[in-house]
């Protein structure tokens, strides 16, 4: 058996030195390996924008229609991008800007129709502002007293030559339906009591409106802007009579005195009163100038022509 027990020597011996210790780092950034679906993300994130305006871009040009100009009494009120254009109360469009013409004496309102409104950007449609208002004939526009303005439209007829400048109605026609009637002017020495809105009536019905007065060019006379519903266009012939119903008048005879007036509407607010001698007349063209007189003469109130009426409620 052999003896292992340890010599002095060994017993002696320095013990073994600890091994050295790392190298601190020298402040050096780590690299961290992001996952590449998220890299991917970033690059996405702009190009899904871009996406999203080249969509709203195409949305914009399939619903932008002809963008017309309107030449307007007064812009009070009507706000670009808020005032809408309506047809029959349906929006066919918007109101994109309110500017002076060239000589800045008249607003011009630029509109954007809807493509499917491009028929309101045609020879014979008509524009008028809708404001609250109350006449003789009662309370209109009530609707636009928290809204604002609007505008108010009737496109032209089918197959109509494409127009982009109007000049709006002073106000609705008396049947928005009857814009395409028959169209012509009377003149008068001085205005009196006659505005636009003043019944024209025949047989004390209302046939027609005075749609806007003003002066003539060389300032002698007043000229007086008349619509007449399209039913009621055949009344209106070459050789009809015109006088102003305005005010009232008196006649005095055995019997005492006797007022005269045509109605408490022409009274207040003003009228016209047509007759027509024959039916076998032509019937007036549209532009067409007649002479209002102060009153009747006997003879045209005691006319009785049979004349057929166009078709029409």
């Amino acid at each position: 058996m052999t003896d292992e027990t340890p010599t002095a020597a060994a017993l002696t011996s320095p013990a073994p030195s600890p091994a050295p210790a790392p190298a601190e780092p020298l402040g050096l950034p780590e690299a961290r390996v992001e996952p590449r679906s998220r890299a991917r993300l970033v690059w996405l994130l702009p190009i899904l924008a871009l996406l999203a305006i080249a969509i709203l871009l195409v949305e914009e040009w399939r619903t932008r229609g002809p963008r017309i100009e309107v030449e307007v009494p007064r812009a009070s009120g009507i706000e670009p991008g808020r005032t809408a254009v309506l047809s029959h109360g349906v929006p066919i469009g918007v109101v994109s800007e309110v500017r002076l013409d060239a000589a800045r004496e008249h607003p011009i309102v630029t509109i954007d129709l809807h493509r499917w409104a491009s028929a309101y950007a045609t020879d014979g449609s008509v524009y008028w502002v809708v404001r609250p208002s109350i006449g003789f004939r009662g309370v209109s526009g009530l609707e636009t007293l928290a809204s604002g303005p609007v505008l108010e439209a009737r496109a032209g007829a089918d197959g109509a030559a494409r127009k982009t400048s109007f000049v709006a109605l002073a106000r609705a026609p008396l049947d928005a339906a009857s814009a395409n009637g028959l169209a012509i002017t009377l003149t008068m020495p001085k205005l009196g009591s006659i505005r636009p809105g003043s019944p024209v009536t025949y047989r004390d019905i209302a046939v027609g409106e005075v749609i806007d007065t003003r002066l003539a060019d060389d300032s002698t006379k007043v000229l007086l802007d008349v619509l007449i519903l399209p039913r009621y266009a055949p009344l209106v012939r070459t050789s009809t009579r015109f006088w102003n119903t305005s005010g009232f008048g008196v006649d005095l005879g055995v019997t005492g005195v006797k007022l005269r007036t045509e109605s408490l509407e022409a009274l207040l607010g003003g009228g016209i009163a047509l007759a027509t001698p024959s039916e076998r007349d032509p019937q007036a063209a549209p532009g067409t100038v007649f002479d209002v007189a102060p009153e009747p003469e006997k003879e045209w109130t005691r006319w009785s022509p049979t004349i057929e009426l166009a078709p029409g409620p």
